[in-house]
């Protein structure tokens, strides 16, 4: 909230502070048993009471909205199912009914995009989510769009492991030319001061390259070493 708030102020000219209505979304195995008071969730001597934030949130408990309760809606169905059971340990055996949804939401709709992202959802919070065992639920399931979701996933999936590949490779190329170039400089570089290039990120080290042509001393690129 303090973000939303601070982000207005920075705008040209400060926008107001507006109202915003807290909503969390649960979605727990247990029912949410905590206080809608945000003072509640303090702890504390009373005496700091008055002085603690105790406005109220607005929450939406999926663990308690009724299996049935988006039934005929499929879009909503699906979600609803994959907030609710993808931390649950025996996932993998109730896989089918998702893709089923999915395959439905498919045929009907070509809503393709939308299931593959529950598909991404259920396969990051789950360990035991993954190709194998969606084909296999897919399987179980017997849908006639089971082929397309499945391919279309491990498509996106593959693009997206190449991405954090490619980017990898370029991070690793960055820091070699990074160190060599440092090594080159100013003489072989102390383990402390190499841990520090090998943890930076793809933009710091070409920042840190740029940098060591003008550096006349160790010393002066320094500050891109303690950032």
């Amino acid at each position: 909230m303090v973000r939303i708030w601070e982000a207005g102020q920075k705008q040209k000219p400060p926008a107001p502070l507006a109202p915003i209505l807290p909503i969390v979304v649960y979605h727990g195995l247990a029912p949410w048993r905590e206080p809608l008071n945000m003072g509640g969730l303090f702890p504390g001597p009373a005496a700091m009471r008055p002085h603690w934030p105790t406005f109220t949130y607005q929450l939406v408990d999926l663990s308690q909205v009724p299996e049935k309760a988006a039934a005929g809606m499929l879009h909503l169905e699906a979600a609803l199912w994959a907030l609710r059971n993808s931390h649950r340990e025996d996932v993998v055996d109730h896989l089918a009914e998702l893709l089923s949804l999915l395959a439905e939401l498919t045929l009907i709709y070509g809503a393709v995009q939308y299931s593959i992202t529950i598909l991404h959802y259920v396969s990051s919070v789950h360990k035991d989510v993954d190709a194998v065992t969606i084909r296999q639920a897919l399987r179980d399931a017997s849908v006639d769009a089971g082929e397309k979701l499945m391919a279309t996933w491990l498509d996106e999936r593959y693009e997206a492991g190449k991405e954090i590949g490619e980017q990898k490779g370029r991070t690793e190329e960055a820091r070699r030319i990074a160190l060599n170039f440092l090594q080159h400089r100013f003489g072989p570089l102390d383990a402390t001061l190499a841990a520090r290039v090998n943890s930076l990120e793809l933009e710091q080290l070409e920042a840190l390259t740029t940098a060591t042509f003008d550096a006349k001393k160790l010393a002066d690129i320094m500050p891109l070493l303690e950032q």
